[in-house]
């Protein structure tokens, strides 16, 4: 039995199409979650239910050895929060679920970056970040491929066209430095797979560049 049309259009109002958790808009990408599950005798009230995205749910549900799992108040707390930010109309105004466009913009950052701590180039990162910021079936997968054109990468279900001979070459000096940094690592036949130790890295670029962002917005 599926939670009442009626109150899951509540829901989304009140928290304008917001994850409860990441509070990015996902118009199309948002689940209504049991806080206390069926299972555990939980209720299809809405005290019961919170808003989030796709990501944010696997989040939710996923087991990390030694991490902090989310509790049923600190979830209660992130969507009465978001519900009350909605309502005081204290959300930015300007807002965007366009993934492609956030990560053009910290892949043109990275390329113009002169930090002097990474020895990843921006053909590296780019493949990297790409890959792990995938959010269907293919995150974290990078496939490399050679064709009569040349070398083209696949990272996660974005294809990196490549039609230069010498930007080529720096694609795939950046696809064996991932590999030989152990931040993605072989699969089977021409499949490669994005290790922990990359997800944290991509993780670390999203967060450093992500600065520059804010810094040339308010600059």
């Amino acid at each position: 039995m599926s939670i009442a049309q009626e109150v899951v259009d509540r829901m989304m109002v009140k928290c304008a199409r917001r994850c409860c958790i990441c509070r990015r808009f996902r118009p199309t990408k948002l689940q209504v979650h049991h806080i206390v599950e069926r299972s555990n005798g939980g209720s299809d009230d809405e005290d019961n239910l919170i808003v989030v995205c796709f990501t944010c749910h696997s989040d939710v549900h996923t087991k990390v050895p030694f991490a902090r799992r989310f509790s049923t108040a600190e979830l209660r707390g992130h969507r009465d929060a978001l519900v009350l930010l909605v309502s005081n109309g204290s959300l930015p105004t300007i807002d965007t679920d366009d993934t492609d466009e956030v990560i053009a913009r910290i892949v043109a950052l990275a390329k113009v970056s002169n930090r002097s701590d990474t020895s990843l180039s921006s053909e590296a990162q780019e493949i990297l970040f790409k890959a792990a910021s995938q959010e269907d079936g293919m995150q974290g997968y990078v496939q490399p491929i050679d064709h009569d054109g040349g070398f083209s990468l696949l990272a996660g279900s974005v294809e990196i066209r490549i039609p230069d001979r010498r930007a080529q070459a720096r694609y795939r000096a950046g696809f064996n430095r991932l590999l030989q940094s152990g931040l993605i690592e072989h699969i089977r036949d021409e499949l490669f797979e994005v290790t922990d130790d990359g997800y944290l890295a991509a993780d670390e670029l999203a967060s450093t560049v992500g600065q520059g962002i804010e810094q040339s917005e308010t600059g």
